[in-house]
């Protein structure tokens, strides 16, 4: 009888396929073997694998296919799956150890759950995922007559607010959602959730129509039907005509149900002809950006992550919610915003004793922790490091660079050489705090292409000297750059729609909060993503002395942000469209940086490249910069942990800094 083996790579466990293999294992049908093990692709290209073997005849074998292909539903963290004939085998009948299982719904239960006629109620037991053991708190006591009157209240206009204490009369802080045909009025929001929330977010009824009012690709379909159920940003169609004129919004954070009740909701919701409605959700969902033709977390929801690991520098290092401990040549990194034992769970409760640790770190401090925690989660080996506490390890450490562009730390590029040691080459400008410094730094430096820029457009020029940018922002983020860009770019009906810009001579500047910055360059980012074509301006972007505030020997360098702008109103003066500007900055600064690697690769030879930061969620700029570096350079991307905050924490155990107490 054929013997044959089913294979799904990972980029992260995955505690529903270990909770199948388990399930296969106890099964008497057929002998089935299974594993988890680590399956290394390339130098820095770990997957984990997991394998279910069987021995049986080929139309048994046939329906054993079918059977996993039902149950093994996708998943964001899903590289490729095979089915492979073979002669031995390689796994055995232990069971595979995993993380608590959260899943609320399975192919199983969904369907008696959004039946269109008799659905059944969301406390359906189901035999396969037991999601009636995982009902969220706002879920707790509806039946499905309860969820056709809130359909009910929602047609005709009404908010309808589902909390964990059904008698509340507001929405509970961890536990609550929000929903509505109507745009929601906006939350009072702290600086760093604005960073978060800067655009509405949508729950679509219908899948098979979002195509019909967002511009969406397949990887982004499959996302959103994955079992992690996470949130992607999209941009609306513009079709006047249509009932999705309603999408005015710049872009929108885009998710599917991912509870029995939203799901049975959208059943009902979908059959009254409503495609999508506004959610607001007090616990995010899972925000994912696509790097190098893969998602990787923004931040992970993830409770606990392990990782093999060397003697770091430091046995505790705390992030943001993150905490990173070393223990046994093993890191541990866990949320201290989620209980113990929960993962892949964006609404769990937040505890009341818990208060996240917010740490900020200095120079190029972050590049560090982004560049050591890539290379250790996608290396999975000592030898890999430099062991520096007790003992030095005689291998050498992996020669790389790390590209850092966030806009919570200062954006820069970082090596690595053999010897361990970090160095900047090269730090974001720190742009003028003002509209009308920026412009008077402009006339010093580019005054014949600032004077004409000026005379032609005046209005536009008053709007900028109307705006200043608010000390909190950090300064030499990429996000700022975009958006001082944006100011001189976007229509003035844009500005003026985004901005509190005030025209009257005698007013004070208005300061630009981390809102505004993040819509500024999400619009701009919008007018990129409308161009189709590959050919674009050529921006300039040229190096020169780094005119920081903290200036040292190892931050030396930087962009010359003049020349930058100065090529930018050099095409607005030609009446260059703006969607072609926009996708030539994000093209250039791509072209610049892919030969700026070149130069160090000359220099000190690059084993890898490190990508890391919140602002590789600009998706044009990662395409295009991706599609030059992969062709001469091993590409990391942290997708056991993520772009802009788990990594932080696990690198800093890693980071050449004396501990202050």
């Amino acid at each position: 009888m054929p013997k044959i083996r089913f294979n799904f790579y990972c980029h992260q466990p995955i505690a529903l396929y270990a909770k199948l293999c388990n399930q296969y294992i106890n099964d008497n049908r057929y002998f089935f073997t299974t594993i988890h093990q680590l399956h290394r692709e390339q130098q820095f290209d770990v997957l984990h694998q997991y394998c279910i073997e069987v021995e049986a005849e080929e139309n048994q074998l046939t329906v054993i296919a079918d059977e996993i292909a039902e149950r093994f539903l996708y998943s964001v963290w899903l590289e490729r799956a095979e089915v492979i004939r073979i002669t031995e085998r390689i796994g055995s009948q232990e069971q595979i150890q995993h993380s608590k299982l959260n899943q609320y719904f399975c192919h199983a239960c969904s369907k008696p759950i959004a039946h269109h006629t008799i659905p059944a109620d969301i406390s359906f037991a189901c035999q396969q995922c037991h999601g009636e053991n995982n009902l969220k708190p706002y879920e707790i006591g509806y039946s499905h007559h309860d969820i056709a009157q809130l359909t009910t209240k929602l047609i005709k206009g009404d908010t309808v607010e589902l909390t964990s204490d059904l008698k509340a009369s507001s929405i509970d802080q961890a536990n609550g959602i929000r929903l509505s045909l109507l745009p929601l009025a906006a939350q009072q929001l702290d600086k760093k959730a604005w960073r978060q929330q800067i655009c509405p977010h949508i729950l679509v009824t219908n899948p098979e129509r979002i195509s019909r009012y967002f511009h969406i690709a397949p990887h982004q379909v499959h996302a959103l039907s994955s079992l992690e159920k996470p949130s992607i940003t999209l941009l609306p169609n513009k079709q006047p005509s249509e009932a999705e004129s309603r999408l005015s919004e710049t872009h929108y954070q885009v998710c599917f149900a991912d509870s029995r009740l939203l799901l049975q909701l959208s059943t009902h919701l979908r059959l009254q002809g409503i495609d999508w409605l506004y959610i607001d959700k007090q616990q995010d969902d899972l925000a994912l950006s696509w790097v190098n033709l893969a998602w990787v977390a923004n931040k992970t929801n993830a409770a606990e992550v392990n990782i093999p690991a060397p003697m770091p520098r430091h046995d505790i290092q705390t992030y943001d919610q993150y905490e990173a401990t070393n223990l046994k040549e093993t890191i541990t990194c866990k949320s201290t915003l989620l209980p113990s034992g929960i993962t892949s769970s964006p609404h769990v409760k937040i505890p009341d004793t818990v208060t996240p640790i917010a740490k900020v770190f200095s120079g190029f401090e972050a590049a560090s922790c982004a560049l050591h925690a890539g290379i250790l989660a996608n290396s999975f080996s000592a030898s890999q490091y430099k062991a520096t506490r007790r003992q030095i390890n005689k291998q050498k450490a992996t020669s790389a660079a790390c590209i850092y562009l966030s806009n919570q730390h200062p954006s820069c590029v970082i090596t690595q050489d053999t010897s361990a040691k970090h160095d900047c080459f090269l730090m974001m400008p720190d742009i003028a705090k003002s509209g009308v410094s920026i412009l008077a730094e402009l006339d010093k430096n580019k005054h014949q292409i600032s004077d004409k820029f000026q005379q032609k457009s005046s209005q536009r020029c008053q709007i900028i000297k109307s705006v200043s940018f608010s000390s909190h922002n950090t300064s030499n983020s990429l996000e700022r750059f975009i958006a001082v860009v944006a100011l001189f770019v976007l229509s003035e009906a844009d500005i003026r729609a985004i901005t509190p810009c005030n025209l009257t001579t005698d007013a004070e500047t208005q300061p630009l909060t981390c809102k505004h910055i993040a819509q500024l360059a999400a619009k701009f980012h919008q007018l990129a993503q409308l161009y189709n074509g590959n050919n674009a301006p050529r921006i300039d972007f040229p190096l020169c002395a780094y005119n920081g505030e903290n200036t040292s020997d190892s931050q030396k360098r930087s962009i010359n942000w003049q020349q930058t702008l100065s090529s930018v109103m050099s095409f607005m003066l030609a009446d260059a469209n703006p969607a072609i500007v926009a996708f030539g900055f994000f093209d250039s600064l791509a072209d610049y940086l892919s030969n700026w690697m070149d130069h160090l690769d000359q220099e000190m030879g690059l084993d890898a490249v490190v990508l890391a930061g919140s602002d590789f969620r600009y998706s044009v700029l990662a395409d295009r910069l991706c599609l030059r570096l992969g062709k001469n350079y091993p590409i990391v991307v942290n997708r056991l942990l993520d772009l802009d905050g788990a990594n932080l924490a696990v690198g800093g155990l890693f980071l050449a800094k004396r501990r202050r107490y």
